[in-house]
């Protein structure tokens, strides 16, 4: 009972996490909701919920080191030495304890880091990747 707990309390923060990925890469207002609702509600991602398996917490950790790491992109104070960097190199340590096929993705975020930071570019990116 209390893994399942923490499996929809993961989930219902990946699902506000993946909101605030949508509003910080710069989709319109009905966008945003709409990607957070397609997400929060799709079989596809709430039905591995019920069993402790590793893909009941995967997206979720997968969407925190990417919420953790485009907010350090668009920290404009400090974008270089962000403690949003170390919070997304945690969790993305976590997901490759979790599933270690998710090193994978490590190649389009270290792309990430040496692309440009412009907005429209930073949407681009992440899009497509």
């Amino acid at each position: 009972m209390v893994d399942y707990l923490i499996q929809i309390s993961l989930f219902s923060l990946s699902v506000f996490c993946l909101f605030r990925i949508a509003e910080i890469v710069g989709f319109a207002r009905k966008s945003v909701i709409s990607i957070a609702c397609l997400y929060g509600f799709l079989p596809f991602s709430i039905g591995f919920l019920n069993y402790t398996l590793t893909e009941g917490i995967t997206p979720a950790l997968l969407i925190f080191a990417v919420y953790f790491f485009t907010k350090a992109f668009s920290d404009l104070k400090n974008p270089v030495f962000s403690s949003n960097y170390f919070w997304a190199a945690i969790v993305f340590s976590f997901l490759i304890l979790v599933r270690p096929i998710m090193l994978f993705f490590l190649i389009p975020l270290v792309i990430l880091l040496f692309m440009k930071r412009h907005k429209n570019g930073l949407r681009n990116v992440i899009i497509f990747t």
